[in-house]
């Protein structure tokens, strides 16, 4: 198991929860992906829309959370 996934429990949580989210949005709601991601930015506030892009494609330092 990575350290990441042993040390951060609630960030993996949380991400899971912003991917669910989107997919609700984006797909079931059928909204454009940038209104989704403000909403979605509203909800998780102290993410900025670039962090959950990051968390919702996978890339970068966020692939692991």
């Amino acid at each position: 198991m990575s350290a990441v996934k042993a040390i951060n429990p609630k960030v993996l949580a949380r991400n899971e929860r912003i991917r669910k989210q989107y997919a609700k949005y984006t797909e079931q709601k059928r909204l454009a992906s940038d209104y989704a991601l403000e909403l979605l930015e509203e909800e998780f506030l102290p993410l900025t829309i670039g962090t959950i892009w990051l968390i919702i494609t996978q890339t970068g330092f966020y692939k692991n959370y």
